[in-house]
């Protein structure tokens, strides 16, 4: 298995555990997605009006900032996982 650095602090990482730190993370968040903590894992966050604007290298998600239901998060977290990872 191969390993990856976080850009932002530099620490190795599995690329199955950074998708499940993304699903953690946004599952935990509720009904309101605060995705500071991503950026630990190296994504760029980009605020605009309604949205979060997520980066990764070349590859952009966007996400609400006032999901509709508990089952955005998880479908977010999967997103980001298959196009980022």
């Amino acid at each position: 298995p191969y390993m990856f650095p976080s850009p932002v602090t530099g620490e190795m990482y599995y690329p199955d555990s950074i998708v499940n730190l993304h699903k953690k993370i946004l599952k935990d968040a509720g009904h309101y997605n605060d995705p500071k903590p991503l950026e630990r894992l190296g994504l760029r966050l980009i605020s605009g009006r309604t949205h979060w604007k997520l980066q990764y290298a070349n590859v952009r998600v966007t996400m609400s900032k006032t999901p509709s239901d508990y089952r955005a998060n998880l479908n977010n977290g999967s997103e980001i996982a298959n196009r980022c990872f």
